[in-house]
């Protein structure tokens, strides 16, 4: 994978090491160990919330539900990210043992 010219080289080279992760429905934990690595590394508070969400910018249940109660001029925003699955869709079964992916 050659680097964009928009991307600086440490960008590049945090994403392609998350892109190298293996992952599969319901064995996501290598992704995980590199997005909790990455964050840890770069002291950005994340915290674990009771659905095994990671939620990122703040470093507990208790910082994210004040954040939320604040008024302020900036929304809080949230992004979501699936990290269990390569990014294909079933479309058809061809056969009993084949499946038709759309990428």
């Amino acid at each position: 994978m050659s680097q964009p010219a928009n991307l600086s080289p440490a960008a590049f080279q945090r994403l392609s090491k998350l892109l190298s992760c293996s992952t599969a429905p319901f064995r996501e934990q290598h992704v995980i160990r590199e997005v909790e690595a990455q964050l840890s590394s770069a002291k950005i508070p994340w915290f674990v919330d009771e659905h095994g969400n990671r939620v990122v910018g703040v470093g507990s249940a208790r910082e994210y539900r004040t954040l939320l109660k604040q008024r302020n001029k900036e929304p809080v925003r949230v992004f979501i990210a699936h990290m269990d699955h390569p990014g294909f869709h079933g479309v058809t079964w061809l056969s009993a043992r084949r499946l038709a992916v759309r990428w």
